[in-house]
């Protein structure tokens, strides 16, 4: 508020009762709130968590199997019998 002196007072203004609001009722809620949350993963999610849970590498084992297969003395076709029984088994 500002003020400029006695001239700039006009006329005594009347004194009223203070402006109130209306009163509102508060707002009923449109939907039931979710009282609790979901997590959906992805299922590339999913495979990086079971890449997690597989055992280390034994890289020892790796190069022994390595230098079979160089010398030609690696049984291929038992081992292959055995792996894809696993598979099968592990799939179906």
């Amino acid at each position: 508020m500002q003020i400029y002196g006695p001239s700039s007072l006009h006329q005594a203004h009347a004194i009223s009762r203070p402006q109130t609001a209306p009163a509102t009722q508060p707002a009923a809620p449109s939907a039931p709130a979710s009282t609790s949350d979901v997590l959906e993963i992805s299922d590339i999610g999913n495979f990086v968590d079971q890449v997690h849970d597989l055992p280390e590498i034994r890289h020892n084992r790796v190069q022994e199997i390595r230098d079979a297969l160089a010398n030609g003395t690696y049984d291929i076709d038992g081992k292959l019998e055995l792996a894809l029984g696993a598979l099968l088994d592990e799939i179906g």
